[in-house]
């Protein structure tokens, strides 16, 4: 109920007394939520502490990422998957997290260390690593030598960040949007506003706003007086707009070929033929288009340089590990100065627990018995750096101590 339904502790309780009450108390006596919680907490850790085995004597590939800093704190995270791409789009089932690992900050030997713990830990070097474009996590899969996909949402992201960044009718068009959904919010033309633009990995999230602009060219002539008079800035950039409306739906057919089949010399040649098509062979394409195929093109001829024949197929996507915080930040504590807390040992369980099959497979029994909650705390005392709210709360229930 906790990783399926983000049920807190104490709303299972109660759920449990409810259901409780309506079968006439076959349920028992209802554990505590600290009890339930410490159940996670040993299902989770025995579930973590065995993930490398899994992959012994096998092809395995890893992908590395730490999250945004929580506090003062980040969370590094290696998880690992088949080599060999299975064509389907992965999901937390398919992978194990492998490492767990905490700290003010990373740097590239920091995650050589931990890369080389997990192939001393497994017994074999993982075949190659995918990761962002971060300078130490390209730098310490380097130093560790082991081969690096760079993720192809980000590094497609970067090409779009390089062609459109500075052009000027690409900044004057966002700046328009935006100060127009500030000016409609509260009018008659609000539900045609454009969707919110992120500040945060702007170029890696444009589909959305992209299509809202090549929509409303669309269907222009059809609007009312009232709306055509709110939203015609849009025509003002019909050449820029219909240059990233080509630009986005050939990367969409990218991403979606990339990400579901993985990449094999037959996904690439298919991907570098429709980018050809699209928006290389054409006359009229604008200029933008053309440098951003290209940009593609090369990426993609970079990274099949990986494989070493022609059956190999690579997954080069990171988006998984994003869920994967994306996971920990829906159950990790508002409080920020609570930082990293042991409820990270809900990430190892959670693909076991939204994959069906699995789950039914899992001995929940078995788990909790061969792992003591001191086993916990030393793991705690190991990995995860000081929680300044308790500190906070220790030393102000001291110098009230002192003060009486």
């Amino acid at each position: 109920m906790y990783i399926r339904m983000g049920c807190g502790f104490r709303s299972i309780v109660n759920g449990l007394e409810l259901f409780n009450d309506f079968l006439g108390g076959a349920l028992g006596v209802i554990p505590s939520h600290q009890t339930i919680e410490n159940w996670l907490l040993k299902a989770g850790i025995v579930e973590y502490l065995d993930s490398c085995n899994k992959f012994r004597g096998t092809e395995y590939s890893i992908i590395i990422d730490e999250s945004i800093t929580v506090g003062s704190q980040k969370l590094l995270v290696i998880l690992a998957a088949p080599a060999q791409h299975e064509g389907k789009t992965l999901k937390h089932g398919d992978v194990e997290v492998l490492a767990m690992a905490v700290s003010s900050s990373w740097k590239a030997g920091d995650v050589e260390r931990e890369i080389i713990k997990l192939k001393d830990k497994i017994g074999k070097t993982p075949k190659y690593i995918v990761s962002d474009n971060g300078h130490n996590l390209r730098k310490g899969a380097e130093l560790a030598d082991v081969p690096r996909h760079r993720d192809i949402s980000h590094t497609i992201g970067l090409i779009l960040e390089d062609e459109y960044k500075e052009r000027t009718d690409f900044k004057e068009f966002m700046d328009i949007m935006n100060k127009k959904r500030l000016s409609y919010q509260l009018t008659a033309n609000a539900y045609l506003l454009p969707p919110k633009l992120r500040t945060i990995s702007r170029f890696m999230n444009m589909s959305k706003w992209v299509e809202w602009a090549w929509a409303i060219l669309q269907v222009y002539d059809d609007l009312g007086e009232s709306q055509k008079a709110a939203y015609t800035f849009v025509l003002d950039y019909k050449e820029l707009v219909t240059e990233l409306y080509h630009v986005m739906e050939t990367v969409d057919v990218v991403f979606t070929k990339v990400k579901k089949e993985g990449l094999s010399h037959t996904s690439a040649k298919y991907c570098k033929d429709y980018i050809w098509i699209n928006l290389l062979r054409k006359d009229e394409i604008a200029e933008g288009c053309k440098r951003v195929g290209r940009a593609i093109r090369r990426y993609i001829n970079e990274e099949c340089a990986l494989l070493k024949s022609k059956d190999e197929c690579h997954n080069i996507t990171s988006d998984i590990i994003e869920s994967t915080f994306g996971v920990y930040k829906s159950i990790q504590p508002k409080n920020k100065h609570c930082g990293i807390t042991p409820i990270v040992l809900a990430l190892p369980l959670y693909g076991k627990v939204t994959d069906s099959k699995k789950r039914r497979k899992i001995d929940f029994k078995e788990k909790m018995e061969c792992v003591r909650m001191a086993d916990i705390k030393d793991w705690k005392e190991m990995t995860l750096l000081d929680n300044w709210q308790v500190r906070r709360m220790l030393d102000l229930k001291s110098k009230k101590r002192k003060t009486a």
